[in-house]
């Protein structure tokens, strides 16, 4: 007998499982898949931003190198990255592009 009262509360365990799979399955799916898509989408993201730096960095680089070689084009290069780069990198450029103005002894007015 007791077999037999377990049985059928397993069964009634089993139905509301099935009947609230049903009733909130779609929707629990959705809330995980749309947390799966958003760190997908974050993550991707970050590694987009990282390329940037990267890129921004090995320019910044590059002016660096133009400038100690010949001043007007390091000045140029720098003038050129500060109009593409990310404010930290535009600023960066800028004070350095006046750095080696101030080493030609052009003060400007």
């Amino acid at each position: 007998m007791v077999d037999f009262i377990s049985e059928v509360q397993e069964e009634l365990r089993k139905d509301d499982y099935n009947r609230w799979l049903k009733k909130y399955g779609p929707f629990a799916l959705g809330v995980i898949a749309a947390v799966i898509l958003a760190t997908a989408y974050f993550e991707w993201k970050k590694v987009q931003d990282a390329k940037v730096a990267e890129s921004m960095s090995y320019a910044y680089l590059t002016a660096t190198d133009m400038g100690r070689e010949d001043a007007d084009k390091g000045i140029q290069s720098y003038i050129d990255l500060s109009q593409e780069a990310p404010p930290g990198y535009a600023g960066l450029s800028l004070l350095r592009a006046s750095e080696l103005e101030l080493d030609k002894g052009n003060i400007g007015t």
